[in-house]
C-alpha cells in the first residue's frame, strides 16, 4: 500500500471506532444484549485492515480497502442453542427497522450475504433460521448454507451502519462502515476462539506470531474437540429444560393430542424384523408418553419430567438409526428412525415449554429434509402444530395446508391405508386438522387490527375461511371434540358479526358461506348452553366464549351469571394450573369488567 492508502486506513479504522461505539449503545437500548449470554465487538486496526488487502489481492488484484466487509464484528454468544432463531429474529427486526429503535444505527433493510457455516446439513434449527429470514423479505439467493468439515458452526450477517467514509470510494455508490455479525453458543464460541488460534492460521498459512507443532495432530484434536462441544451444547439444552420451572415459558396453551393406535406400527416392526428389545422399548415408551400427556392434561407441570424422560428412550432407539446408518431403502431402518423421532418430538412438544417446543420444531424440521418423510402427512401436521406454539402463524397455516393438501390426495379415489399413510395417521388428522388449521386462521386474523373497511374486508376473509375450514370438517370431528368445534364456530361467527356491526355495507349480500356463519351464531349458542356443565375448569375458555357473546348481545341476565361463575372456576384453574396463568388471569379481569357493567 501506499501513504494515501495507509491514511486511508487509519482513517476507517478511527471512523469506525466512532461508529461502534453508537452501534453498540443503539443495540444497548433494543434489550437485544438481554436475550444473549455474551457479546463481543472488535474494531480491524489499521495494519489488519492492510495485511487483508495484501493477502487479498494475491487472488483478486483489484480487491481494496472498500471491499472487506468486517471492519466492525460484532458476536451474539448464547448459552443456549434454542436462543439462536430468537437472537437472529430480534437482531432482522432491527436490521429492517420494525423494532422501536431511535436512531437506529443500521442502513435499513441492508442484509449483503448471511452464511450459515454448519457440520450438519438437515439440522432443523438452520431450517428455522432460513424461514425467519425469508420471512423478513430476505432473498433466498443471499442465503449461503455452507458445510464446514472442520466443524465451525455460526450464524455471519453481513450488513453496514449509517455512518460513511469520505476518503472511501465504492465507485458511484456511497460508501457505509460495513459489520459482520456472528449468532453462535457460548461452546461454539469457545471452540471457534480456539480453532482460529490454532487450526484456521495452519490451514490458511498465515503467520501466527508462534509456530505450531505437530500441525496434523492438531487439525485432528480439533476434530474431537468440536464433537466435546457439540456433546456440551446438547447436554447444556437438555440441563435448562430439566431445570426450568414447569410454569415459565410456556407455549401456545392449545392441548397436544397424540395419534394412539398404533398396533399395526409394531406388527410391522416384527414383520420386518427390528430387534426384540427395540420393540419392547418402543412399547414401554409409548406407554409412558400416554402416563405423561395425561399428568400434563391434568395440571400444567404436572407431566414435563415424564415426557423429558421418554423423549430420551425414543432417542436412544433412533440414535441406532442415524441418518449416516439409514438405508432408505430398507423400511425397516427408516420406519423405525422415523416415528422415534416422532414420538421423541411429540413429548417435548407435550411439555408446552418453549424450550421444548423448539426443540421439537428443530426435529420435524430436520426429519422434513429427507424426500421420503416429506409425504408423510403426520409430519406436516406436526410441523403446523408445532409452528403454531411458536406463535409462527404463517408457518403454521402454510404446513397444516400442506397435511390437507396430502389428505385430499389420498381421498381422491378412496383412502387406503399404507406405510406412508397409515389409518391410525389417517382418522387422527382427519379429526383433528379442521379444527387445528381454523383456529391458526382466526390466529391470523385476531392480529389484523381494523382501522379502516380494507382491513375489515381482510380480517372478515379470513374469519370466513376459519369458519368454513373447521365447518367442513363437522362430519369427521368424534363426540369429545364436537364442543371445541362448536365453541370455535360461534366465535369466528361471532367476530365477523361484531366487524360487520361497524362495517356494515362493505361485504357482498349474496355471500352465502359468510349469510351461514352470520346466522349460524343463535344455533351455536344453543348447543353449547346444552351440553356445557358451567361448574368444570375445562370449560373455562367456552364460558368465556359464551360470556363475550352474550356482552355483546347486550343480553346482561345471562352475561353476568356466567362472569360470576368464570371468576369462581377461574381462581381454581389458576390455582390447580389447568391453563396458562396469563390466559386465566386475562378472562377473570374481564368477568369482572362484565359483572360490574351488569
Amino acid at each position: 500500500m501506499n501513504s494515501v492508502e495507509n491514511y486511508n486506513a487509519l482513517t476507517l479504522e478511527t471512523e469506525a471506532r466512532n461508529a461502534e461505539s453508537n452501534m453498540m449503545a443503539a443495540l444497548d437500548r433494543s434489550d437485544i444484549f438481554s436475550l444473549c449470554y455474551a457479546k463481543k465487538s472488535r474494531i480491524k486496526k489499521e495494519h489488519k485492515l492492510i495485511e487483508k488487502v495484501r493477502i487479498k489481492t494475491k487472488k483478486k488484484p483489484h480487491y481494496c480497502l472498500s471491499d472487506i466487509t468486517d471492519v466492525i464484528g460484532i458476536r451474539f454468544v448464547t448459552l443456549f442453542r434454542n436462543e439462536i432463531p430468537i437472537v437472529c429474529e430480534k437482531l432482522i427486526e432491527i436490521l429492517f427497522h420494525e423494532a422501536p429503535l431511535v436512531p437506529n444505527p443500521f442502513v435499513k433493510g441492508c442484509t449483503e450475504e448471511i452464511i450459515i457455516y454448519t457440520t450438519d446439513e438437515h439440522n432443523g434449527l438452520n431450517t428455522t433460521i432460513i424461514e425467519i429470514l425469508t420471512e423478513k423479505g430476505i432473498p433466498s439467493k443471499l442465503i449461503k448454507t455452507q458445510f464446514s468439515q472442520e466443524g465451525y458452526s455460526s450464524i455471519h450477517i453481513v450488513t453496514r451502519l449509517q455512518h460513511g467514509v469520505p476518503c472511501i470510494s465504492r465507485g458511484t455508490k456511497e460508501y457505509s462502515i460495513p459489520v459482520e455479525i456472528q449468532i453462535r453458543t457460548v461452546f461454539e464460541d469457545a471452540w471457534g476462539e480456539i480453532d482460529h488460534k490454532f487450526g484456521y492460521v495452519i490451514r490458511q498459512g498465515k503467520e501466527s506470531g508462534i509456530p505450531i507443532q505437530n500441525q496434523t495432530n492438531v487439525l485432528g484434536d480439533l476434530k474431537i474437540l468440536k464433537k466435546f462441544t457439540d456433546a456440551c451444547t446438547d447436554y447444556a439444552d437438555f440441563i435448562s429444560t430439566q431445570a426450568m420451572p414447569s410454569d415459565q415459558k410456556t407455549a401456545d396453551a392449545e392441548r397436544v393430542v397424540s395419534v394412539n393406535a398404533d398396533s399395526e406400527l409394531i406388527k410391522t416392526f416384527e414383520k420386518f424384523g427390528v430387534e426384540q428389545d427395540d420393540i419392547d422399548l418402543y412399547i414401554l415408551a409409548r406407554k409412558s408418553r400416554i402416563h405423561g400427556q395425561e399428568a400434563e392434561k391434568r395440571s400444567r407441570g404436572g407431566g414435563v419430567t415424564t415426557l423429558l424422560q421418554t423423549a430420551e428412550s425414543f432417542k436412544t432407539i433412533s440414535s441406532k438409526y442415524t441418518p449416516e446408518m439409514v438405508d432408505f431403502n430398507d423400511e425397516k431402518n427408516y420406519l423405525v428412525f422415523y416415528y422415534s423421532k416422532m414420538n421423541e418430538a411429540i413429548c417435548l412438544l407435550s411439555t408446552n415449554q418453549k424450550e421444548q417446543v423448539q426443540s421439537a420444531l428443530n426435529i420435524y424440521l430436520a426429519l422434513e429434509q429427507y424426500d421420503q418423510f416429506k409425504v408423510f402427512a403426520l409430519l406436516q401436521f406436526r410441523l403446523g402444530q408445532a409452528h403454531g406454539k411458536m406463535g409462527q402463524n404463517n408457518r403454521a397455516i402454510a404446513k397444516l395446508k400442506a397435511a390437507q393438501d396430502l389428505l385430499i390426495a389420498v381421498e381422491k379415489d378412496g383412502y387406503k391405508p399404507t406405510i406412508l399413510f397409515p389409518k391410525a395417521d389417517y382418522d387422527h388428522i382427519k379429526q383433528y386438522l379442521p379444527i387445528m388449521l381454523g383456529y391458526e386462521l382466526w390466529k391470523k386474523a385476531d392480529a389484523i387490527n381494523v382501522v379502516d373497511s380494507q382491513r375489515a374486508v381482510e380480517k372478515i376473509n379470513i374469519l370466513k375461511d376459519a369458519y368454513m375450514t373447521t365447518q367442513e370438517g363437522s362430519d369427521s370431528v368424534n363426540r369429545n371434540k364436537i364442543h371445541t368445534m362448536n365453541n370455535n364456530l360461534l366465535y369466528y361467527s361471532f367476530d365477523i358479526k361484531k366487524i360487520l356491526k361497524e362495517y356494515p355495507d362493505i361485504v357482498d349480500k349474496n355471500d352465502k358461506v359468510l349469510e351461514e356463519a352470520i346466522s349460524s351464531l343463535p344455533q351455536y349458542l344453543e348447543k353449547i348452553e346444552m351440553h356445557i356443565e358451567t361448574k368444570k375448569s375445562e370449560n373455562l375458555l367456552t364460558l368465556d366464549t359464551l360470556m363475550r357473546v352474550y356482552d355483546f348481545l347486550e343480553d346482561g341476565e345471562k352475561a353476568k351469571p356466567i362472569a360470576i361463575q368464570i371468576i369462581d372456576i377461574g381462581l381454581d384453574t389458576e390455582k390447580n394450573k389447568s391453563f396458562d396463568r396469563d390466559v386465566v388471569w386475562e378472562i377473570i379481569e374481564t368477568a369482572n369488567l362484565i359483572k360490574k357493567k351488569y
